[in-house]
């Protein structure tokens, strides 16, 4: 009786769900889609020197940029939180930030 209450071990899986990490990585790459579902923690998602270098150059960029421009307001969103972007823009607008 309890047999009837174990999974069948030769009946295959109905399909994988994507999460939003997951889908919005397969938007941008196919191959990035393909290591965080089969291999996450696998080395095609480990950035590379290069890769690690111009995140890096990216961030100094960033802090040259506030420094050059000082008073000025940070509008710190991911870059999909467009709708957020604005509304933080129009607000550091509104109160005179000087950058």
């Amino acid at each position: 009786m309890l047999e009837n209450h174990l999974p069948n071990p030769t009946a295959t899986p109905g399909p994988r769900l994507l999460n939003k990490r997951e889908f919005l990585a397969g938007l941008q790459c196919h191959e990035q889609l393909w290591w965080l579902v089969h291999d996450p923690d696998g080395e095609g998602l480990i950035p590379d020197s290069n890769t690690r270098a111009l995140m890096e150059a990216g961030r100094q960029v960033g802090l040259l940029a506030r420094e050059y421009a000082p008073g000025g307001r940070l509008i710190d969103f991911r870059y999909q939180a467009r709708a957020s972007r604005v509304a933080a823009t129009a607000a550091a607008m509104t109160i005179e930030a000087p950058a």
